[in-house]
């Protein structure tokens, strides 16, 4: 969980994260503040009902403008849920892989691919 305030320099980057065989996952990461999500590697989340992201707004309940770029999502059930309509509009993404998942977000910006 990315449950800070976060900034624009806040960056998770270049990690892995994968279900694997666990069961009951909801979520691979909850974002919860202003952050960048850049270069990781989301699989196996395609248990019904689980996330790759989850997002949130401010605590003042002001969508964030995250940067969600370079993301390889790969068999995941849904890619992006949000805590409230249009949160994934909001954020700057592009070049983000989307491959055999389920709920592909339409891309805010131009440079998201889908296989």
């Amino acid at each position: 969980m990315l449950d800070a305030y976060g900034s624009s320099t806040s960056t998770f980057a270049h990690n892995t994260i994968s279900c694997g065989g666990a069961i009951g996952v909801q979520q691979a990461v909850d974002i919860r503040g202003r952050f960048n999500v850049i270069d990781n590697a989301f699989s196996d989340f395609g248990e019904t009902g689980s996330t790759a992201l989850s997002l949130h707004p401010d605590r003042l309940g002001q969508p964030l403008p995250n940067i969600i770029s370079g993301n390889i999502f790969e068999n995941c059930s849904r890619v992006v849920s949000e805590a409230q309509d249009g949160l994934w509009r909001t954020c700057k993404t592009f070049d983000n892989v989307f491959t055999r998942c389920g709920g592909t977000p339409e891309p805010p910006a131009s440079g998201a691919t889908s296989t």
